[in-house]
């Protein structure tokens, strides 16, 4: 990574200090509940998106589930 990466703003494939941190949570709901947690900013097509909250899992009653 460059000493002078805007780590404010994405890259240049949309990806960034936030879409880490999705994926680092989309980790840890895999970790704690053995189950796949699809987080994609590409899912939706050639323009990136955040997933909606529909589209991810439930984590009601799953522990930390109020972090997410």
């Amino acid at each position: 990574m460059p000493l002078d990466w805007d780590l404010d703003g994405p890259d240049g494939l949309c990806y960034s200090t936030m879409t880490d941190i999705g994926k680092l949570g989309a980790v840890m709901f895999h970790i704690i509940t053995e189950e796949e947690c699809k987080f994609d900013i590409w899912n939706q097509g050639e323009t990136p998106a955040w997933p909606r909250r529909d589209d991810l899992p439930s984590t009601k009653g799953v522990w930390l589930g109020h972090c997410y």
